[in-house]
């Protein structure tokens, strides 16, 4: 069994009702305090253990492409010697263009719609923006230890697993 966003849950579906939505995910606030990134964060190693996902509400939608950005940087984070150099390759990780649905290198063809208007577009990209900074900073908080710098092994040993099969 999958682990889901609290926002999948029966008791956030008006809350979820009210969020703006791009390409078929809710777009939720990013604000650093047990926000969906936190979340993702806190489930990504029992999640990214799953070869299959299945999607039962759109926020699993946003679950997945958020867990397959976190592999990602943590694939990236992985080559890091030391807390400076991770937080080097956050911010390089965090600036560098992704693909959106409708893109011909999206890492989910089919399960994301690709968005109506441009306006949705932007919506998604700078959603996905903020996520990958989010994801990218907080990753190196958890990936390194404060004090010492050195690398966490328990996160570490996640670095080659592939989310869904996916080589992003």
């Amino acid at each position: 069994m999958v682990y889901r966003l609290s926002l999948a849950s029966d008791a956030n579906a008006a809350t979820t009702a009210t969020l703006t939505r791009a390409c078929g995910i809710p777009l939720p606030a990013i604000d650093g305090a047990n926000d969906v990134i936190d979340e993702t964060l806190d489930m990504f190693r029992a999640n990214v253990l799953f070869r299959k996902f299945d999607v039962a509400h759109e926020a699993d939608k946003l679950l997945a492409m958020l867990t397959a950005t976190c592999a990602s940087a943590l694939r990236r984070l992985a080559n890091a010697r030391d807390r400076n150099e991770g937080e080097r390759i956050a911010k390089e990780f965090a600036s560098e263009t992704f693909a959106i649905p409708g893109d011909g290198d999206f890492e989910f063809p089919g399960l994301f719609p690709v968005a109506e208007t441009r306006r949705e577009a932007d919506a998604y990209r700078a959603f996905m923006k903020r996520a990958r900074e989010a994801i990218a900073t907080r990753l190196v908080d958890r990936c390194f230890d404060k004090d010492t710098g050195a690398p966490n092994k328990f996160w570490m040993a996640f670095a080659k697993r592939k989310f869904m099969n996916i080589k992003t």
